[in-house]
């Protein structure tokens, strides 16, 4: 227990550990809310480079916490984020993909949103 403490704050330090544990259905809700919304950004905003750039940093400071809490939650349970993957994740993905693909490549260029998008896959 002492080693994931200082693991984690440690990691507070430079950004990279979530406060919040979750539960395993929790996980698996926050994961969901979390690709629907993405995919949502970019349903929302098209081809619309720096406009979704804008939307893609906003998302990255209002769901920082999520972000962080599911990152935190699938180092330490990789089993459960397979069975996601599995049964959930893999749907997500597709619906995101056949949204932000056309995005991807209509921006691919655009710097602004290339800055945000990296920030995001990171």
């Amino acid at each position: 227990m002492k080693v994931v403490f200082v693991a984690c704050a440690v990691a507070l330090l430079v950004g990279g550990c979530s406060k919040e544990r979750l539960s395993t259905a929790q996980y698996e809700a926050r994961n969901t809310e979390l690709m629907t919304a993405i995919t949502a950004v970019f349903a929302a905003d098209g081809k619309d480079c720096p406009k979704l750039a804008g939307a893609i940093e906003r998302f990255l400071v209002e769901r920082k916490a999520d972000m962080e809490a599911v990152v935190a939650f699938e180092s330490s349970h990789p089993k459960d984020r397979a069975n996601y993957e599995l049964n959930t994740g893999l749907r997500l993905q597709r619906e995101f993909a056949e949204r932000a693909n056309p995005a991807l490549e209509a921006c691919a260029n655009d710097q602004q949103f290339q800055d945000a998008w990296s920030r995001f896959t990171n």
